[in-house]
């Protein structure tokens, strides 16, 4: 128990400093004194540094899948499933902040250092959210759409939100300074500070509002 709390201390450290830094730009020596062990325990326990990141990826990304899976209720409408998809994504960007940065940070890259393994399970992700969507349409719930379409618009918006905040907090300030009035302010500032699951709520309401047969 006590070295699977260590490898979860070294991968938690880990995530900050590459969602931070960058693949290239992070340093193991870092990672591996803010973690409270040395290069080579680090190196022991996990791998190097291609090994490290790739670990990351997969633990993020199971973690997310499985809280996905473990609240999908069966019984529930498509709609319902879609709303409880999103709403488990949002809590696992919210548990995480590093999350956002590190993804789109790969995204970027081109996916350079993502391995076989953690594009499974993102796969497997898509696959989820997709189902969703066709068991709507074959109850004549929804309309016909593009899931991967689907699948960015929702999770894009997502990462996006969570990895924004610095910017969403100095936008919102400079809002509040340009507003006399107060409760106008407090309003516009509300535009830009929000809970992620409400973030989540507002965008599946959107896509519900596109897809949903009237």
């Amino acid at each position: 128990m006590e070295c699977d709390a260590k490898k979860q201390i070294i991968l938690q450290t880990a995530t900050r400093h590459f969602a931070n830094a960058g693949f290239d730009g992070a340093r193991v020596d870092e990672i591996a004194a803010e973690a409270g062990v040395n290069k080579a325990t680090l190196y022991y326990r996990i791998g190097n540094k291609e090994a490290l990141y790739e670990a990351i990826f997969v633990e993020i990304i199971s973690n997310v899948l499985k809280d996905i899976e473990n609240n999908l209720i069966s019984s529930d409408s498509p709609e319902q499933q879609l709303k409880s998809f999103a709403s488990m994504f949002a809590k696992s960007l919210e548990d995480n902040p590093s999350m956002a940065p590190l993804i789109l940070r790969e995204i970027a890259s081109g996916g350079t250092h993502m391995n076989d393994q953690a594009i499974s399970k993102m796969h497997e992700i898509r696959s989820i959210l997709s189902a969703i969507l066709k068991r709507g349409e074959a109850e004549n719930i929804f309309h016909p759409t593009n899931p991967f379409l689907i699948h960015i618009l929702l999770i894009g918006t997502l990462n996006f939100y969570s990895a924004s905040a610095s910017i969403r907090s100095k936008l919102s300030q400079t809002a509040t300074q340009e507003k006399n009035n107060e409760a106008e302010s407090d309003q516009k500032k509300n535009k830009f500070i929000q809970p992620i699951e409400e973030v989540a709520t507002e965008v599946v309401n959107l896509i519900l509002n596109s897809i949903r047969i009237k």
